[in-house]
């Protein structure tokens, strides 16, 4: 086998590998719950396991509703920009970014 057509096979074995993961991806960038990435994994290899993980991933919704405004908001946001309070819940994962992240310097 030559150098070139090693290549080409790597390249195939990635792209398939991006089709596969493909709604694991999609629930990554959008940071959705874990459970699509699980589906995704052990039953992916079944057309019926992807379709329905795939189908989860883009149907969830990038955002959420306030607890105290009830207002529609980017499901990352660490505060509501129309009632201004902050969201420490469990969902937020705006909140859980910044903690990871430590002290803002200036």
């Amino acid at each position: 086998m030559s150098d070139l057509q090693a290549f080409k096979y790597g390249i195939l074995i990635a792209a398939a590998a991006a089709v596969y993961f493909l709604p694991s991806i999609i629930a990554r960038v959008k940071g959705l719950r874990s459970s699509i990435y699980l589906i995704n994994l052990f039953f992916g290899w079944t057309v019926l396991g992807w379709l329905i993980a795939f189908s989860m991933a883009l149907s969830e919704a990038y955002e959420r509703q306030c607890p105290t405004c009830a207002a529609l908001i980017d499901r990352r946001a660490i505060a509501c920009p129309y009632c201004r309070k902050p969201l420490l819940g469990v969902g937020s994962v705006g909140a859980r970014l910044n903690k990871a992240a430590g002290p803002v310097q200036n």
